[in-house]
């Protein structure tokens, strides 16, 4: 009974493994956390933004994770480290470095987002111009345009 029940959920794992694969390959990153913002509709509309901003990153990072895995297990591989060590010390040298490549890469592209002042709600809000915006310009302007000669 126990086994029948971890294979059906061992089974239920892989299909959501797979449509997950499978969503993420076929749908562009800027769609999909649009699709996922409206799927988290019970959510208050900040939250399902940032989980749908956070989830599109993820998935679009995936990627270039995997490729630089395949770079850290052969240059592991090139130094002697794979071969007949233990599975534990084979993924203590590859997920080390993968770990550290990861955690690097997130800081920059954290750093990319913050200096491109990135929001979850990308909207651009309207700015009107105040009273006191129209008195601070002439306050700033008229004073070097009434020293200016006039031609």
């Amino acid at each position: 009974e126990g086994i029948t029940a971890g294979g059906i959920r061992a089974a239920r794992l892989l299909v959501m493994l797979l449509a997950g694969q499978l969503l993420a390959s076929t749908t562009d990153p800027a769609d999909l956390s649009e699709a996922l913002r409206r799927l988290a509709f019970f959510l208050p509309r900040r939250w399902s933004a940032a989980l749908a901003s956070t989830i599109s990153l993820t998935l679009s990072f995936l990627p270039v994770m995997l490729d630089e895995a395949v770079s850290v297990r052969d240059a592991a591989f090139s130094r002697g480290l794979g071969g007949r060590r233990s599975v534990f010390r084979r993924a203590l040298s590859l997920g080390l470095p993968l770990a550290d490549a990861a955690l690097r890469r997130a800081d920059l592209t954290a750093e990319a987002l913050l200096s491109r002042s990135f929001t979850e709600n990308p909207t651009p809000r309207e700015m009107k111009a105040d009273t006191a915006d129209w008195i601070a310009f002439a306050l700033v302007i008229l004073p070097p345009l009434s020293v200016l000669p006039v031609f």
